[in-house]
């Protein structure tokens, strides 16, 4: 991706990412057309009432910069 787009070299983390995030968001043939990347992210307890669910389920599209963490 950098030759192609004739970018420097040292923005290979930015392109990582990008290419990171457009993989997980393309659909394959081995998976009936969904993305490969589905997870479940945990809610807090303190948020939570006695019959609501404890997780939602979404789909992983890469990793936060800065603090760290999951984009979801």
């Amino acid at each position: 991706m950098l030759q192609h787009a004739g970018l420097p070299k040292k923005l290979w983390a930015e392109v990582f990412g990008t290419a990171t995030y457009l993989r997980n968001k393309t659909m394959t043939r081995v998976l009936d057309g969904l993305t490969p990347a589905p997870c479940a992210v945990a809610e807090p307890s303190a948020k939570l009432k006695q019959l609501d669910d404890r997780a939602r389920f979404c789909v992983f599209v890469g990793y936060k910069y800065g603090d760290g963490g999951y984009r979801v």
